[in-house]
């Protein structure tokens, strides 16, 4: 009997707790009353718990479930001219990131490489899934880069708003570009050279048409089917932002531009010259130093001699007179050699010995290897002062300064530069950049190159081999870069132009700043054939 009515009233209260229950469903609310203690009751995306309060059990919010995000379904684009088929998972990033991959058909694009995997250093900073391209376009020329933008699914991301990140900030593009009413300056800074927008189409593609406006290019003949591999490339880099997203964190194709000429440079061309009024052909037996009445040997670090420390330029080299010295075979050696933790080399200079004012000034060089290396042969005003005041009366670089060739960025580059004041001031033009001219040169350290300086009043001209490749005219107050004839820059000095006026020469290689990890025993050549100086279209004066 017991078991019966013990049995009865516990299918009783089950029946009444089903029915509380299914009356809580529908009428819980926080505050409202209910029976069983630490019930729970999800109600749409809230979750109540029953709880004592006093005498009664009320109903009290515990927690709010996040949105159930909807599964997407895949959109169906229209038909088009020239259908573009889905991605292949090869295509996809694998993060569930969106995506903007460009296209290796893109028009104009004379190759397109993959260096993804040179991208680890820095691919950490960008979403997972990160691309970096090489490709390659004729300078001057007209080309189309064409993206397709999927989400992270991989479909196609119809009428997406994007951004194209033109010449990207940190990316040290070199090269420049026109876009529509959009110009592209090159920066090797922070910002963009333009920010481009595009919207793309219904199968996820847009495209940028830009034209290649860069003074300089790689060689003639550059491969385009395998990574860039020129010692001074030439490029611009783009990549593609996907709506207001912090580009850092989208996974993209990163993709440099390579600039590449479409025609085999000039043949060299025999420069007029007149009499040769001053040269130093290196012509004694071996461990000859320069002549004392011509070079006066900087030594140390430069402190003792001109007032001021590493020669105001932060290089680290310890010049000695031993190490320019003749090999004996008509060369002038400057050896760059680090011993006992200190790198040794050489400067030569004749300032008071040998001014020059115009005319032709040509040097035949050949440039050493490695990257420790920062060598130049290039002219000061001979008004010079340095903080010494030993000599001169008018300090740089109100004094003027033409390098007339000197290699940086580790042997990369090649240039020819002018530097000046800005008008009553002694701010250096460019911010110390000056006005630059880069030669067109591939195997910068492996042979002789002659280098010339053409200089007559109001212009100045670099050759390399015979090859002109930048000339300064100044006009009014501007000055004036072309390059066979045709106008490339154009300068606002003021007037400003200390290069009508006597310069005297300088010979170095310098050590770098911040140079490191070479040990002891780590040596370098630079060789000079030969230095000459003579008169050029009727113009020249040694020691005016």
């Amino acid at each position: 009997m017991r078991r019966f009515i013990g049995l009865a009233i516990s299918l009783l209260l089950l029946a009444c707790g089903l029915a509380t229950n299914s009356q809580a469903v529908s009428s819980v609310k926080a505050g409202a009353r209910c029976v069983k203690v630490n019930q729970k009751v999800t109600v749409g995306r809230s979750v109540y718990q029953c709880r004592k309060s006093g005498k009664y059990l009320v109903w009290r919010l515990i927690a709010t479930l996040p949105p159930v995000k909807p599964t997407p379904k895949p959109s169906t684009p229209k038909p088009s001219s020239s259908p573009t088929p889905s991605p292949s998972p090869s295509t996809l990033p694998p993060t569930g990131l969106p995506a903007g991959r460009l296209l290796a058909s893109s028009p104009g694009l004379l190759g397109l490489i993959d260096r993804t995997s040179d991208s680890a250093p820095w691919a950490q900073y960008y979403g997972t899934g990160l691309g970096y391209k090489d490709a390659f376009v004729y300078r001057g020329s007209t080309f189309t880069l064409t993206w397709r933008v999927v989400n992270a699914q991989g479909y196609p991301m119809p009428r997406q708003a994007v951004t194209l990140l033109a010449n990207k900030g940190w990316g040290g593009s070199n090269a420049t570009f026109t876009s529509g009413l959009y110009t592209v300056v090159n920066t090797a800074g922070t910002s963009d050279g333009a920010n481009i927008p595009g919207i793309t189409d219904a199968n996820g593609l847009v495209s940028f048409t830009l034209k290649d406006t860069s003074i300089r290019s790689e060689p003639f003949g550059t491969a385009t089917n395998v990574k860039s591999s020129f010692p001074s490339p030439v490029y611009g880099q783009f990549a593609l932002q996907i709506g207001q997203s912090n580009q850092k964190y989208l996974s993209m194709d990163i993709v440099d531009i390579h600039i590449v000429a479409s025609t085999p440079p000039p043949s060299p061309t025999p420069i007029p010259s007149g009499s040769v009024l001053w040269s130093e052909e290196f012509n004694d037996v071996v461990g000859t130093l320069p002549s004392a009445e011509r070079w006066t040997n900087l030594l140390g670090n430069g402190y003792d001699q001109l007032g001021f420390y590493n020669y105001g330029t932060g290089e680290i080299e310890s010049n000695t007179s031993q190490n320019a010295a003749y090999d004996g075979q008509g060369n002038l050696v400057i050896t760059t050699k680090r011993e006992g933790g200190v790198w040794k080399s050489a400067r030569i200079w004749t300032q008071g010995k040998a001014n020059f004012q115009y005319g032709k000034i040509e040097i035949r060089i050949k440039l050493p290897s490695g990257e420790f290396n920062w060598p130049a042969f290039w002219m000061l005003g001979s008004n010079y002062q340095p903080p010494n005041h030993w000599y001169g009366d008018t300090p740089w670089p109100n004094s003027g300064e033409i390098d007339i060739v000197e290699s940086l960025r580790k042997n990369s580059v090649v240039q020819s530069t002018i530097h000046a004041s800005y008008l009553g001031t002694s701010n250096p033009w460019n911010g110390g950049g000056g006005l630059t001219a880069y030669a067109p040169i591939s195997n910068v350290s492996g042979e002789f190159h002659t280098f010339a300086l053409l200089w007559k009043p109001n212009e100045l001209a670099f050759t390399l081999d015979g090859v002109e490749y930048g000339r300064n005219t100044f006009i009014g107050n501007q000055v004036v870069q072309t390059l066979n004839g045709i106008e490339i820059g154009r300068f606002n000095s003021n007037g400003v132009w200390p290069f009508n006026k006597p310069f005297f020469l300088i010979l170095n290689n310098a050590v770098p700043p911040g140079t490191s990890g070479f040990s002891d025993g780590t040596t370098s050549t630079t060789v000079v054939d030969w230095i000459r100086y003579s008169t050029y279209d009727g113009y020249g004066t040694l020691n005016p």
